[in-house]
């Protein structure tokens, strides 16, 4: 018996150690598939930035077409490509931030069918559950919204609880994790209202936003709270304009204010 539990204590020592190992050693790989929510101040690179200051590895990779749907990426084949390339640790799918109004259906169809690519690869899926507008946003306006307008603008007010319960469904039905930016969002807004977390349009990120959704991403993919913020860094504008480098700015007690945003969400 003393063998069998010796046996035993080697082996679980064996597998801590591989684990430990995995998160120090190893370079961690994402995939994020995705929108200008994503590409906006491109939070692969705020990500990354706030893991090395981190002493964490991370390898980070994106397909970023603005205003595309997760359909319209299966539609084109370049994401099912990109997943099937590598051996990702991670791969976060980003719908259209209207879609609990446009085709919530195709949402959970769609990402049925990359939850099980992805699943097919070894790798686990993570829902990058998106923030409500602050308000309607600018551009609905346009006139090419004509037809949709007046219905988008009832949508607007119940689009926090409409599009986490769609993300909530695709993860029940996929056995996915969310990644609970919206929720982190809202919490920093009762910590500080005064920080503007959307861009002028009210829809998109502004560079604090890109920077508190990197946050929490961060508290998903190590299981922590990062213990360094950059005061700065550097990342790019957006997706039409990636040679376009811009320094990110925060201060101390915003710094402390976004972990603790983060922190009552986990």
């Amino acid at each position: 018996m003393k063998y069998i539990t010796n046996i035993l204590l080697t082996l679980l020592f064996f597998f801590s150690t591989m684990s430990y190992s995995h998160t120090q050693d190893e370079s961690l790989k994402v995939l994020f598939i995705g929108n200008s929510f994503t590409g906006a101040y491109y939070l692969p690179t705020v990500l990354h930035e706030i893991a090395l200051a981190n002493g964490k590895k991370l390898s980070i990779k994106a397909e970023i077409k603005n205003g595309t749907s997760l359909y319209q990426h299966w539609d084109t084949g370049v994401a099912q490509q990109k997943i099937s390339a590598e051996k990702w640790d991670y791969v976060v799918l980003q719908d259209n931030s209207a879609s609990a109004f446009e085709h919530p259906e195709k949402t959970i169809e769609y990402g049925k069918l990359f939850a099980k690519l992805i699943e097919k690869q070894g790798a686990q899926t993570l829902l990058f559950n998106t923030w409500a507008y602050n308000g309607i946003p600018t551009w609905i306006e346009n006139k090419k919204y004509d037809d949709i307008r007046v219905a988008f603008k009832k949508f607007v007010p119940h689009m926090y609880v409409k599009t986490n319960a769609l993300y909530q469904q695709i993860a029940e039905t996929n056995k996915s994790d969310i990644v609970p930016v919206a929720q982190v969002w809202k919490a920093m807004r009762k910590i500080n209202a005064t920080v503007s977390l959307h861009a002028k349009d009210q829809s998109h990120p502004s560079p604090i936003g890109a920077y508190l959704t990197a946050v929490a991403f961060y508290q998903t993919l190590f299981n922590a709270l990062p213990e360094v913020l950059p005061s700065e860094l550097k990342t790019q504008r957006n997706q039409s304009k990636m040679t376009e480098i811009i320094t990110i700015d925060i201060k101390k007690k915003l710094s402390q204010e976004m972990l603790a945003a983060a922190h009552s969400i986990s």
